[in-house]
């Protein structure tokens, strides 16, 4: 989703299109909109009909993908807290108390599986995007760990 306020970011990010660095970092204010544009500039990097000012067409099968969460190509880095359902009841009892609570840190198993992921080819022979959300919840060790892959 792209918001109003967004259109000057978009049309800046567009222009990186033929020439795109190997890395992006979005930054502001907490609330703007940040990861839903690095989102929507994902799948419009993605999409194998993008409209001329580089929107996602939402009719490919990429497209398709993207919004089921399944496109090969892509990848999102978060902590386990922010993943799909966590933190909702998961019954009662003995076996809840004994979960562990899900993480508010990327760890660093989930950089180590990013490496080896964007280590294979790319699926679609195209790109391959990796959104990292929050950057903050990446510890010094992962952090390292993934500038050595850049």
């Amino acid at each position: 989703m792209l918001y109003p306020w967004q259109r000057d970011d978009w049309h800046r990010l567009t222009a990186l299109r033929d020439r795109l660095p190997h890395a992006l970092l979005l930054h502001g204010q907490q609330g703007i909109g940040k990861r839903d544009l690095a989102l929507h500039f994902a799948q419009g990097l993605l999409c194998e009909s993008a409209l001329p000012d580089g929107q996602p067409c939402n009719t490919c099968s990429a497209c398709h993908w993207f919004g089921q969460g399944n496109h090969p190509d892509f990848t999102v880095v978060r902590p386990e807290a922010l993943e799909a359902g966590a933190g909702e009841a998961e019954g009662d009892g003995e076996s809840s108390s004994k979960k562990k609570a899900p993480s508010k840190i990327i760890r660093m198993e989930q950089v180590r599986a990013l490496i080896e992921a964007v280590g294979v080819g790319t699926h679609r022979a195209g790109l391959r995007v990796v959104v990292v959300y929050p950057l903050d919840a990446l510890q010094t060790e992962g952090a390292n760990a993934l500038l050595k892959t850049l």
